[in-house]
């Protein structure tokens, strides 16, 4: 049965006695043991049927226990002269519904976030010939009559707070290698101004992932940016629109990054995945918007994506990766040890490549389920997967969507319509994609 169930009906031959049916004979268990109790208690179908209400079930074991010796027909027959047990699970079901975002650009990259304030998850995609801003509905979609385009050539966006009005600004690595800032004017449009970013100073070459937080505690947002070929760098927000560079870590194959306080001293550290090695990199951060020399940690394969969160629950941030194992791929499950490091991975391996993978509470019941896309080539039809955490940081069984589209290349998390679930926006060969949480 799937969770939100809110009764339970039991069937008798006979017309049961009114005064035995009541919350003492009829009782529902959970998981634990404890005793779920019950809205509203009624016999219906001439007091054949007894109808047990209750607030919606969360994902559990159960057992509805009748204490038959206390229950009779009309006559006076006992039900039982023992307790009658029923037991039944309850899980919760994901499914997406996919939609494409209609564009007449080929898009390069999207980043989301609420650029004009009103609560609700806009887009902004960067195409080859513009970049545009996708104003959320709030159902979901994105009407096309409200896209707002600027004059923007880029590779990569970040969105963040650098001039410390409140509103998202955007940053742009473009085509041309340099980077920008274009401030917000508050109503998810943005200056037609570009701020440059040390102009001549960036060593851009083949930009891979941009990821903003402030990484000092000043309150102003900063930057990290990854380069395939260059590594990580980091940008310190001036309050302004500008910033200053502090240092860089040289490394070749970066392919995705993240910010997170991995040792717990209150400090953003970086994680980067890397595709030259079976190894992704962590770089402690030392509060003044530095970072130490990085550590490296297996994974299983060469790893495409990484993603944080803390999936069993310990208070420690742990890691996810998307990996290729030659003609084939896996994801990888690092736990955070709190003190900056991690345990050996835990593999689950796939046929094919995967490009990317995410952490996100894909079910509600409040912890972090494994979402991963897989690509196959032009073997068979790629997928969108997941395994539903226990709770314990052990998850259930995978689960697929078949993908009529081309692999995902690149996948965000993002409640869009504002159900309180997670659902998914994809770049795939060019276009925009969002699957729609079902549950």
């Amino acid at each position: 049965f799937n969770s939100g169930l809110e009764a339970v009906t039991i069937s008798f031959d006979k017309p049961l006695a009114t005064d035995t049916v009541n919350p003492n004979t009829f009782k529902l268990l959970n998981g634990s043991g404890e005793l779920v109790p019950a809205k509203n208690i009624q016999l219906r179908s001439s007091d054949r049927l007894v109808q047990l209400t209750f607030e919606p079930l969360p994902q559990s074991d159960y057992q509805l226990v009748i204490l038959g010796s206390s229950v009779t027909d009309r006559v006076g027959n006992v039900l039982s002269e023992s307790d009658v047990v029923s037991e039944f699970a309850l899980e919760t079901r994901v499914t997406f519904s996919s939609y494409t975002i209609p564009l007449d650009d080929n898009l390069r990259d999207f980043i989301p976030g609420d650029v004009n304030g009103d609560e609700i998850v806009d887009l902004v995609v960067a195409g080859n010939s513009k970049t545009s801003i996708l104003f959320g509905a709030g159902d979901g979609t994105f009407p096309a009559d409200s896209f707002l385009d600027i004059d923007l050539e880029a590779q990569l966006l970040g969105l963040g707070n650098f001039n410390s009005d409140d509103h998202l600004d955007l940053f742009s690595i473009n085509s041309n290698n340099s980077a920008g800032v274009f401030l917000n004017d508050g109503d998810g449009t943005f200056s037609n101004e570009e701020i440059p970013v040390l102009p001549g100073e960036l060593e851009i070459n083949n930009p891979s992932d941009v990821v903003i937080d402030d990484l000092n505690s000043d309150g102003v947002d900063d930057v990290v940016y990854g380069d395939y070929n260059q590594g990580v760098t980091v940008l310190l927000g001036l309050g302004n629109g500008l910033f200053t560079k502090t240092n860089q870590h040289q490394f070749s194959g970066l392919t995705d990054i993240g910010l997170a306080d991995f040792n717990q001293d209150g400090n953003l550290d970086v994680v980067a995945s890397n595709d030259s090695s079976q190894k992704l990199s962590v770089f402690l951060g030392s509060g003044d918007g530095t970072l130490a020399t990085g550590t490296e940690f297996s994974v299983g394969g060469y790893s495409n994506s990484v993603d944080v969160g803390d999936v069993n629950g310990d208070g420690n941030l742990d890691l996810i990766t998307g990996n290729t194992v030659y003609s084939s791929g896996s994801v990888s499950l690092l736990l955070g040890l709190g003190n900056g490091s991690f345990a050996p991975a835990t593999n689950y391996f796939e046929d094919d490549s995967v490009p990317s993978a995410a952490l996100g509470d894909l079910d509600g019941d409040h912890d972090l389920d494994l979402l991963w896309t897989t690509d196959p080539g032009s073997a068979s039809v790629p997928t969108l997967s997941w395994r539903l955490n226990s709770g314990s940081g052990s998850f259930g069984e995978t689960n697929q969507f078949l993908l009529e589209e081309t692999e995902l290349e690149q996948v965000e998390l993002a409640d869009l319509d504002g159900d309180g679930y997670p659902d998914l926006i994809a770049l795939s060969g060019g276009s925009l994609f969002t699957f729609r949480n079902e549950i």
